[in-house]
């Protein structure tokens, strides 16, 4: 867990020059990474009438600082949902479910505040021009200049928002996962099987979004490494699981396939992901046994 201390990498220089809104500053339509228009230069349709910033230190201040808020907003995350001392509340499937809706929904509000209000340039590979007021000068002439943002660090910020989605709905989807009978009676059961519905999908945009070409071997990708494994994990439970037969995407099993590709790319520089690839291989094996035997069962019922 990462602790408020000023690191040596001076990191935490930019953490209050760049402030994120809350959930009640934000209004209006919602543009999540995730929803990006593809005809668009920076990803954005008509939401690209944002406030426009300047370039150089700002621009190093938005990637640092951001990178920052939304890493230690995953610590949150994990501090809050999967508490060891919060388990008591899982012995009440009753109070759990409202505890775990009522955390969720906040985290989630919070998560969105964060990502939708990220200035575009952040979000987009192609060169955009940035007024730069030039100092010293009285007749306000401006110097735009142009940069072009990395393909990885777009891939990154939007991983970062599928791993978000992903922790905040996880604790719902184990919940559903060992009490499929509790879950389906309870009251707000469609609520829970909504926040599973989303753990699903963002380990499918997880997987897509790195399913490209180059690979950055220097930067994070043991954890990105690291998230697909579980990630497929979870989509590889899914397709066994009854309980989630009514929310399972249509190209899940290709999504797999993919997701243990990336994970054999990512194994060319962290040669550890060779025992992780094994290991999914024996679980993509046994998963398919049992969807299989559960068939044949379904077969000899009729």
């Amino acid at each position: 867990m990462e602790l408020s201390l000023t690191s040596p990498s001076g990191i935490t220089r930019y953490e209050e020059i760049v402030r994120y809104p809350t959930s009640e500053q934000t209004s209006g339509e919602v543009h999540s990474p995730m929803s990006m228009s593809a005809s668009s230069p920076s990803g954005y349709s008509d939401h690209a009438a944002r406030l426009r910033y300047s370039t150089d230190s700002n621009l190093v201040a938005f990637q640092i600082s951001t990178n920052s808020a939304i890493r230690r907003f995953l610590n949150r995350i994990t501090a809050v949902m999967y508490n060891p001392h919060e388990s008591w509340r899982k012995k009440d499937h009753t109070t759990y479910v409202a505890w775990l809706l009522k955390i969720s929904n906040e985290l989630q509000s919070h998560h969105e505040a964060i990502h939708c209000n990220l200035p575009p340039f952040l979000l987009s590979t192609d060169p955009r021009a940035f007024p730069h007021d030039t100092p010293g000068t009285t007749n306000k002439a401006t110097d735009h200049r142009e940069f072009s943002n990395h393909l990885w660090n777009v891939s990154r910020l939007r991983g970062r928002y599928c791993a978000g989605q992903y922790l905040i709905c996880r604790a719902s989807y184990e919940f559903v996962l060992l009490n499929p009978e509790a879950a389906a009676s309870h009251p707000r059961g469609q609520e829970i099987m909504d926040k599973c519905k989303s753990c699903i999908e963002s380990c499918v945009d997880f997987v897509k979004i790195f399913s490209i070409e180059p690979v950055n071997s220097m930067t994070n990708l043991f954890a990105t490494g690291m998230a697909t494994f579980a990630m497929v994990i979870i989509l590889m439970i899914t397709t066994s699981s009854p309980q989630f037969q009514e929310v399972i995407p249509a190209d899940i099993e290709e999504v797999i396939i993919a997701g243990q590709q990336n994970l054999k790319r990512f194994s060319l520089s962290v040669r550890e992901f060779e025992w992780h690839l094994r290991e999914l291989a024996k679980l993509d094996r046994a998963r398919k046994a049992r969807k299989a035997e559960n068939a044949s069962d379904m077969l000899i019922s009729d």
